[in-house]
């Protein structure tokens, strides 16, 4: 495969994921408010592929674009040689 690896996270502002990850640099995008709106189009697809729609709710989200540097399979006891799944932000299968 060797593509870039990508993911949305989309949580609450007064989580504890969204402030480790701004803790970290991360740059969240608004689904509407004062941050950078978010693209309708890209918001309605996130929508569309989770079933989930922040939008509709009272509660304020942030939606963030990651790019894992390291992804690892776990199984506990005995680790896989072979687990790690991305590397320097590559996927491996």
């Amino acid at each position: 495969m060797n593509e870039p690896a990508h993911g949305d996270v989309v949580p609450p502002c007064s989580g504890r994921t969204y402030r480790a990850l701004e803790a970290l640099g991360e740059k969240p995008r608004a689904w509407g408010g004062r941050l950078a709106a978010l693209p309708q189009q890209r918001g309605d697809r996130f929508v569309a592929h989770t079933g989930f729609a922040p939008r509709t709710l009272a509660t304020p989200y942030r939606w963030f674009r990651t790019s894992p540097r390291r992804i690892q399979a776990r199984r506990e006891v005995n680790e896989p040689p072979d687990r790690e799944l991305t590397r320097d932000g590559r996927r491996l299968v």
